[in-house]
């Protein structure tokens, strides 16, 4: 499993949230949830100074679109059809995700 934005591996291997790139990703989900722009809500994310994952200052909609589609972040996993709840520390909650394509 390739560890999302906004965790790391720790130095006991586990999956640790990364406070800064998390707050980026709450960011994300917030602003995505009120209804704004792709495109928007990386010009906010440049303008706060929050690199994109590959380490760039301007984030592409489309980066912003895989964050907001992944399950991961509120603690979903799913491996081919089997779908389960796994046990890492997630900073979406489901309820507050639930209008992101994650939770679809």
């Amino acid at each position: 499993m390739k560890i999302p934005y906004g965790y790391y591996l720790n130095d006991k291997n586990e999956v640790s949230v990364d406070p800064t790139k998390a707050d980026a990703v709450i960011m994300i989900y917030d602003m995505y949830i009120e209804g704004i722009s792709l495109r928007k809500i990386s010009q906010k994310l440049s303008e706060k100074g929050y690199l994109s994952p590959s380490g760039k200052k301007v984030w592409s909609a489309q980066v912003i679109d895989n964050i907001v589609c992944n399950s991961k972040y509120v603690g979903i996993v799913s491996f081919g059809k089997y779908v389960e709840l796994i046990v890492v520390p997630h900073f979406i909650s489901p309820e507050s995700g639930s209008n992101s394509p994650a939770n679809i």
